[in-house]
């Protein structure tokens, strides 16, 4: 599962997957609300397992793709 929220506000939304989860090397197509008007996100993603990788201060307008990988 994917939450999103704008950089340090700790509003976090929930982002459904097309397929429900998402798979090694698997990729999702997200439009986040706002647009480039809001480019710095804080990122959370619970993995299958329970695992939970947060990612603070993600400039989602600095690039196109962003990954999550096993550390």
């Amino acid at each position: 599962m994917l939450e999103v929220s704008p950089g340090g506000q700790n509003i976090f939304q929930k982002i459904p997957f097309s397929e429900g989860q998402l798979g090694a090397g698997d990729f999702q197509h997200l439009t986040l609300e706002g647009g480039r008007a809001v480019c710095v996100y804080d990122l959370r993603i619970t993995k299958q397992d329970g695992t939970v990788h947060n990612r603070p201060g993600a400039d989602l307008c600095a690039g196109t793709n962003y990954h999550f990988k096993d550390e």
